[in-house]
């Protein structure tokens, strides 16, 4: 045999050996979800181990919580931006529900036009933020009811 054959036998044999090698190596991955629940089944209402339900649940608690706290806040002279920040640093600390992402921004920025208030005294900053405030309680009646 000549050179050329023996290294073309060579490497036809390595090739086969790296291959029957990778095909014994590689792991499995095993689909731990049955096919069903991948759509909008009844558990469609977990998504990543995550309960929907009790997310947007724990968080309308925790928001009505920190507008009312904001609200108290408003109410007060000795108030700081400092405060307000505080209390938006809360919120933006929340993860948010799909549903509810327009509220938390909508309050996100008026806080933000409250702490710009307190920092500079524009008065157009904190009727802007008031007036957020109130859309938002008046199309999430849950924020003003007792019972969530």
């Amino acid at each position: 045999m000549t050179k050329k054959k023996i290294i073309i036998v060579c490497l036809i044999v390595l090739s086969l050996f790296s291959v029957v090698y990778l095909a014994f190596s590689l792991k499995k991955v095993a689909v731990t979800k049955p096919v069903a629940d991948m759509g909008g089944s009844p558990a469609g209402d977990k998504t990543g181990g995550v309960d929907l339900k009790k997310l947007e649940t724990g968080y309308k608690t925790q928001v009505k919580f920190i507008v009312n706290e904001y609200e108290t806040m408003v109410s007060r002279t000795e108030t700081t931006a400092e405060d307000i920040a505080k209390l938006k640093d809360k919120l933006t600390g929340l993860s948010v529900p799909t549903d509810l992402r327009n509220l938390h921004l909508d309050l996100v920025v008026a806080f933000s036009q409250m702490e710009n208030y307190l920092k500079n005294g524009g008065e157009e900053d904190r009727a802007a933020g008031a007036s957020i405030v109130e859309r938002v309680r008046s199309e999430h009646e849950w924020l003003t009811n007792a019972e969530n």
